[in-house]
């Protein structure tokens, strides 16, 4: 009789586990790019015509507004996730306040775990704020 137990035990927790995952696999179907960023660490926007990743990201985090898409190149932009903060003044790249050089149009960034990308090469570690 214990064997009988064990065994539809192990028959529950194998059914729980597997509907957990179905429900995460419905729920990020459900989900538009945004949340799903927000749920896996990653924050993503674009400034100016370029590409900005920050990665882990959850919260707090601040978006430039929604013109900074359309903004001239004369313009500062700040995208802020934790103690990861971007600013992008007049196509200058400054990631935690430290001068990076000169984006051209269309240049991804990516800030993940520490380490700053530029158009997928990496540029080098980036200090703490």
């Amino acid at each position: 009789m214990a064997s009988i137990n064990n065994s539809m035990k192990s028959d529950v927790v194998k059914g729980i586990v597997g509907c957990s995952l179905l429900c995460a696999m419905l729920f990020f179907q459900g989900c538009n790019a945004s949340m799903k960023n927000r749920v896996l660490g990653r924050a993503w926007t674009n400034v100016n015509g370029h590409e900005v990743v920050i990665a882990p990201c959850y919260w707090p985090y601040t978006k430039p507004d929604e013109n900074a898409r359309d903004a001239s190149p004369e313009t500062t932009r700040k995208f802020t996730c934790g103690n990861t903060e971007v600013v992008i003044k007049n196509e200058e790249l400054f990631v935690n306040g430290k001068a990076h050089g000169t984006l051209h149009k269309g240049d991804a960034i990516a800030v993940e775990n520490g380490r700053l990308r530029i158009n997928l090469k990496e540029v080098e570690e980036v200090a703490s704020k």
